[in-house]
């Protein structure tokens, strides 16, 4: 038998692919596409991959063709000696050591590689199966014709997307390679693709679709593994702070929370606690909440006297203000009692009205209409109820009128003036007048724990003790101390608003990665969150320390 009898064809992804080895190949061909009835290697047709995309064609032992199966077969070569690919049109002439992609030149990418028949093989070819002679060589015995099924087997298996993840997870572990940040990361990858970030986000039971996504994200995120590296080369000893800087591309709100450690607590375990499906419309970017998430960034972005990092916290207090297309909402306010919130933040009036935002009263009822039957009846209701103090002056005549939260549950309203709260374009003028940069007892912009202020002050002015319009003594000050210092003169409600801060900024971390990571529409991702969405694979290490961390 001579030395290149033995000689077969492998091919191995790249290790950014995982670094599976398929083979050996014995014959003449070897195709790659998402047929698995013709191909040997079936990828996902969610890639881009055709049925069958690309044929390597041995020619002899050292010599293949590397051919698009055609043309709109995308294929890169990567010759050993060039620095950039290749796009393949016609079949090409490849040495092992040469590799090539799928699709994109970031796509799965293979190296082709020619080495002898695996051990086990050889023997029994050599005889050691037993059987009778034919054409020089031994006939294969029962015990062979079950190696080589189990051989065919297993090369089937490893080549579907269930397999590939089976083998690459079996390698990381018994060679100690999962412990690596670059695999770390690989592996949250394709845990994380069925389910996305938070309590639930892994989904280890879902189909090979899901799977398929897994790898269509892989890949996508190629570009942007050398990034990670920076990162997973001290993946445990990343400070929390530091997160929230690479997430939400601001240094100040690192160091805000950094500095603020009763609030930097706080933020770490809401984000734990979010619940991913209950904010799976920010991945389909599809109904009310989506659009209306997406109309009151733009309101938002119109307003230039609120700085960036201030837009960013105020477009996700708006998440825990209901986001729904509802007038009114029932909510917990400051003094723990039930209240009606209106609008995009679901304000209540005591807020709205001490941060100067043009406001009607309104107040909660909990029953039958019937105890309402008349104007005058709504009216005395929301004179006796409404969340201003009685120091306020109310105003004298007017109509009202009930929205039915539910079938108890009602909101009062003064139905004959003009409500800010109800126009995204108005509320973000208002707000930009109270808690822009001329806005009273905030820090100046540059201020490290300005944003955070900003939202802080959205907040508190739903304290009954403060009174943000009174310049004497408004009962807070957020201009010379973190929130949490501030807040301490405040009282009863002070938790309250420093749990709603928390709050937003924890919604800001987590709810643009699950979009990234999930969303299968990246322009209508972008349309809805804007163009400076954190790094999927900054989201996966943030989720795997935010999971295992003391």
């Amino acid at each position: 038998m001579s030395g290149t009898d033995h000689l077969v064809t492998y091919l191995a992804l790249t290790p950014a692919f995982g670094g599976t080895r398929f083979g050996p190949f014995e014959g003449l061909e070897v195709r790659l596409g998402a047929d698995a009835d013709r191909c040997h290697i079936v990828l996902p047709a969610s890639l881009g991959v055709l049925p069958e995309h690309v044929k390597l064609i041995r020619q002899g032992p050292m010599n293949l063709i590397l051919a698009p199966a055609e043309r709109t077969a995308t294929v890169f070569l990567y010759k050993q000696s060039a620095r950039s690919p290749v796009q393949l049109n016609t079949p090409t002439a490849v040495r092992p050591g040469d590799s090539f992609a799928l699709v994109t030149p970031d796509g799965p990418r293979f190296i082709v590689e020619v080495g002898e028949l695996p051990e086990e093989i050889k023997k029994q070819r050599e005889g050691r199966g037993g059987g009778r002679r034919f054409g020089g060589r031994r006939f294969p015995d029962g015990d062979a014709f079950k190696q080589e099924g189990k051989r065919q087997i297993w090369t089937t298996l490893l080549t579907t997307g269930p397999g590939q993840l089976f083998q690459r997870a079996y390698t990381y572990i018994v060679s100690g390679a999962i412990l690596q940040p670059r695999n770390i990361i690989m592996f949250a990858m394709l845990l994380i693709g069925g389910g996305g970030i938070g309590l639930q986000s892994c989904r280890l039971n879902k189909t090979r679709r899901a799977l398929s996504t897994t790898t269509t994200r892989a890949a996508s995120c190629q570009e942007q593994l050398d990034r990670a590296e920076d990162l997973g080369g001290n993946v445990e000893g990343y400070e929390f702070d530091e997160f929230i800087t690479r997430l939400l591309s601001s240094s100040a709100l690192g160091i805000a929370v950094r500095d603020d450690p009763k609030l930097g607590a706080l933020v770490r375990e809401k984000a734990k606690l979010i619940d991913t499906d209950s904010f799976a419309w920010v991945a389909t970017t599809k109904g009310t909440q989506a659009k209306n998430l997406g109309a009151w960034r733009k309101a938002l972005e119109n307003q230039k006297r609120l700085d960036s990092d201030t837009r960013t916290l105020l477009q996700w207090a708006a998440v825990s203000g209901g986001m729904g297309q509802a007038r009114f909402r029932v909510i917990t306010d400051s003094t723990g009692a039930e209240a009606c919130g209106r609008g995009v933040l679901g304000l209540t009036y005591r807020q709205s009205h001490r941060l100067g935002i043009r406001a009607q009263p309104e107040a909660y009822f909990l029953g039958d209409t019937t105890a309402l039957p008349d104007n005058g009846a709504m009216g005395s209701h929301v004179q006796s109820n409404t969340t201003i103090p009685t120091s306020f002056t109310w105003e004298e005549g007017g109509e009202f009128d009930i929205y039915d939260v539910n079938s108890r549950e009602r909101c009062v309203y003064r139905a004959d003036g003009e409500d800010h709260r109800d126009s995204m374009s108005r509320l973000a003028s208002d707000l930009s007048n109270a808690v822009g940069e001329r806005g009273t007892l905030l820090p100046d912009t540059n201020a490290s724990w300005s944003a955070v202020a900003r939202v802080a002050k959205l907040y508190v002015a739903d304290v009954p003790k403060v009174d943000l319009l009174d310049r004497r003594d408004p009962g807070v000050d957020f201009s010379e101390n973190h929130v949490s210092t501030a807040l301490k003169d405040v009282g009863a409600g002070s938790d309250w608003v420093l749990e709603r801060t928390a709050d937003a900024i924890a919604h800001a971390l987590v709810l643009p990665c699950i979009a990234v990571l999930q969303g299968k529409d990246e322009a209508a991702v972008k349309n809805m969150l804007g163009e400076n969405l954190p790094s999927p694979i900054e989201c996966l290490i943030f989720d795997y320390r935010l999971r295992n961390e003391d």
